[in-house]
């Protein structure tokens, strides 16, 4: 009789720790999208809007061109929103590599229900480095 409550838990475990597993591919199905300097450029050429997650003082010496500054403690669903619409592609950068604010704000900018969101996880460093223009 313990034997069987005991198998019959363990099943009820496996089978709870299963569909944490399935919950958690369907999040990653739903991710945006992690881009490199060359195709963060092909988005710039498409008109893709650039959020600037630096601070102000960083932003002024020195951005992408058109980009939009939303220092990182200034980014909500109000802020984005004023700037740029759900169906639109936005393309999200800080720092660099390190910064992990841009990977946040583009986890955020899905769940508020914007669809085309692209994360430039090596941001404005990176595209200093491919050379491409900047402006200040």
């Amino acid at each position: 009789m313990i034997d069987k409550a005991l198998s019959l838990l363990m099943i009820v475990a496996l089978l709870a720790l299963s569909a944490c597993a399935t919950s958690d591919s369907s999040i990653e199905k739903s991710k945006y999208s992690m881009v490199d300097a060359t195709t963060a450029k092909t988005l710039h050429e498409r008109d893709a809007v650039f959020i600037d997650l630096r601070l102000r003082s960083f932003f002024d010496q020195g951005h992408i061109p058109g980009a939009i500054n939303i220092p990182v403690n200034h980014f909500n669903n109000n802020t984005l929103a004023e700037v740029v619409s759900k169906e639109q592609a936005i393309v999200i950068y800080c720092y660099g590599m390190h910064c992990e604010y841009s990977n946040q704000a583009s986890n955020k900018a899905l769940t508020w229900g914007y669809r085309k969101v692209y994360y430039f996880m090596k941001g404005y460093p990176a595209w200093l480095d491919a050379g491409y223009p900047t402006e200040s």
